[in-house]
């Protein structure tokens, strides 16, 4: 699975709680397929791929077998780079 997602910088103190509202990211799985899940901004990763999982009624048994890379695509579709396994 594989995690496209534009996002903005927020820093927060740890005191602070997030009140930014959910977004909608979209999520591209291998065969080429997409899904959109809503997450909120402080979400850990694993928080995000417990989301995908569910939406694609994948047994929660399952879920740490697989993982998210986060992509930045460039101008050429064909050419992209994962920047966080």
């Amino acid at each position: 699975m594989s995690l496209h997602i534009s996002q903005k910088n927020t820093h927060t103190q740890a005191s602070t709680p997030l009140t930014d509202p959910p977004s909608q990211i979209d999520v591209y799985l291998v065969n080429g397929k997409s899904i959109s899940v809503t997450v909120a901004v402080g979400d850990r990763a694993d928080q995000v791929l417990e989301a995908v999982c569910d939406k694609i009624d994948l047994n929660s048994d399952l879920t740490y077998y697989f993982g998210l890379f986060l992509e930045r695509v460039s101008d050429n579709v064909c050419e992209f780079s994962i920047l966080v396994r």
